[in-house]
């Protein structure tokens, strides 16, 4: 009985090895039978990037081969930066087991931000003509050559009054024949505008310094511009990494948003809007990180976020610090029932937040167009500038509220779809530069694809209706704020209300759609993230031809 026993446990322990055996031999095939599948589709992806660049040779370097030559040459260095680009980030994506997202984006980004500088040259850029006056007053201010008047140098001054609208091919030769120019033409004249008001410098920092620093190097004026513009680049590209690398929930979804065509063009651009944008998605992203790890905050995080929520009190009129909202009302996770530690998570959020609203409060609210907008509101009547019409108010709303109801219902029914797709970039510049149709339906696709991506975190009931409500809060802000400040009395939807506007949400907006149910597993992204890489080829190749051409 007992020899029984011993050999009924042998076999017992034979049959476990064996099946750990066959276990492990499973586990090697199917590691081997992945490795071949990569294998496979490394060398199918290398092919088809030879194709899209001999496509792209053909229809862009070979089809513009009779425009001026600076334009020729131009077109031929996007093609030998595309190149390295496409070999580099999807080699990278196939060849690391775990490549990083953050990491993908700076291969992808900076190079192609380059290419939509130099595509999209100063001026092309909607308001960038605003943006460059108030960058130079800003400097010559701090420089202390300015007083009452903006303050320019000679060939500052030539540029800023010529700057195009739309693309012609005499002011890209201006522009790419003039982009190492060491002419200093130091001699500063004034021009017939305010200076601006110090409180802007939260807007233009970055290209605010890399002004001084051209201007103190002797760069001529085109150099001038564009090494401000590179300031705007890296100080997107800082908080934007981070913000891939931080963000808990949604990383794909965010990387997706943030190579966008339309964040391409603001980005590397004297507009602020890289600088809202950058702190919209520093601030989400770390707002969420105190949801989902709380218990791994450090101080200093709070201080970064607390700068990236200076910037987004003091841009636009405050209207999006709505999303400094997300780890105040949101419900902790990962505390193990430490109620006293979200608690004081908060009060520290509630707290900052508050000085920083009654410190900064004359600043969100300050000069220019916000300023305009909140004086017009307390008078029933006012002019629209660019038509010389009288507007609407808030008064006027509030007294006809039928009429002010049906106005917003009819906007949205109007200009919902055209929101939708000039935020992803089909419209650019002033939108002089429209791109293909099914580009866009591709990018659309890809947002929604990365928004059902199975996380280890889920977003709960609780967050998806404060996600609705900062939505809609932002774009009723952005309507009403259009209404007043840019839309003459009578007209039956609302003007000047842009996609671009809404890039600070996409994330909030799309993200809600991720759900346990209807997902997709995290191993076949590392097949889908060759696609964005193509696209981008495909859509600075549509970009070339509807400008040069």
């Amino acid at each position: 009985m007992k020899h029984a026993k011993q050999k009924f446990v042998f076999n017992k322990y034979d049959n476990q090895k064996d099946e750990i055996l066959e276990e492990n031999n499973t586990l090697q095939q199917d590691v081997e039978e992945n490795n071949k599948i990569d294998k496979i589709f490394k060398i199918i992806c290398n092919v088809l990037i030879i194709f899209i660049l001999v496509y792209f040779f053909k229809s862009c370097v070979i089809t513009h081969g009779q425009s001026v030559s600076s334009i020729q040459k131009m077109i031929f260095f996007f093609f030998v930066v595309i190149s390295i680009c496409l070999f580099v980030g999807i080699n990278y994506i196939l060849s690391k087991k775990n490549y990083k997202l953050e990491k993908l984006f700076l291969i992808v980004m900076i190079p192609i931000s380059i290419i939509y500088s130099l595509i999209m040259i100063p001026g092309m850029v909607p308001d960038e003509a605003t943006h460059m006056r108030l960058t130079y007053s800003l400097a010559s201010q701090i420089m202390g050559v300015e007083k009452d008047k903006t303050t320019l140098r000679g060939e500052e001054k030539y540029i800023y009054e010529h700057l195009p609208q739309a693309p012609n091919q005499e002011s890209y030769d201006y522009s790419y024949t003039h982009l190492l120019s060491g002419e200093d033409n130091g001699e500063y004249v004034t021009i017939d505008e305010d200076s601006a008001n110090w409180k802007q410098i939260f807007w233009y920092f970055p290209a605010v310094i890399g002004t001084i620093f051209a201007r103190i190097m002797h760069f001529g004026a085109t150099p001038t511009l564009y090494i401000a513009r590179l300031f705007n680049l890296f100080f997107y590209i800082w908080l934007t990494y981070f913000s891939i690398k931080k963000i808990p929930i949604g990383k794909q979804l965010l990387f997706m948003i943030s190579i966008l065509p339309m964040c391409s063009q603001q980005m590397m651009s004297l507009s602020y809007d890289a600088i809202l944008n950058a702190s919209a998605f520093f601030c989400l992203a770390y707002g969420l990180f105190f949801v989902y790890h709380s218990e791994d905050v450090r101080y200093d995080e709070y201080i970064k976020y607390l700068f990236a929520a200076v910037l987004l009190l003091s841009i636009k009129s405050a209207i999006y610090s709505f999303l400094l909202l997300v780890p105040i009302l949101s419900k902790f996770d990962n505390i193990n029932g430490n109620v006293h530690l979200e608690r004081k998570h908060k009060i520290i959020l509630v707290l900052s937040i508050s000085i920083l609203i009654l410190l900064l409060n004359f600043v969100s609210f300050g000069s220019t167009s916000s300023k305009e907008v909140v004086e017009s509101t307390a008078v029933s009547k006012h002019i629209i500038s660019w038509s010389g019409t009288e507007g609407y108010s808030i008064g006027w709303l509030i007294t006809h509220p039928i009429e002010g109801i049906a106005l917003f219902i009819n906007t949205i029914n109007l200009k919902l779809e055209w929101y939708y797709y000039s935020c992803l970039g089909q419209d650019l510049s002033w939108f002089t530069v429209k791109l293909p149709f099914e580009l866009f339906k591709c990018w659309g696709l890809l947002l929604l694809i990365s928004a059902l991506k199975k996380e280890e975190n889920k977003i709960d009931g609780r967050m998806r209706i404060l996600f609705i409500c900062i939505n809609s809060i932002v774009f009723f802000l952005v309507l009403l704020s259009m209404c007043i400040y840019w839309t003459p009395l009578g007209y039956d939807h609302i003007e000047g209300v842009q996609g671009r506007y809404f890039i600070p949400i996409i994330y909030t907006i799309i993200i809600i759609i991720n759900n346990k149910k209807i997902c997709l597993k995290e191993n076949i992204y590392k097949y889908i993230n060759v696609f964005p890489c193509f696209l981008v080829v495909l859509t600075i190749r549509s970009l070339i031809n509807a400008c040069y051409l």
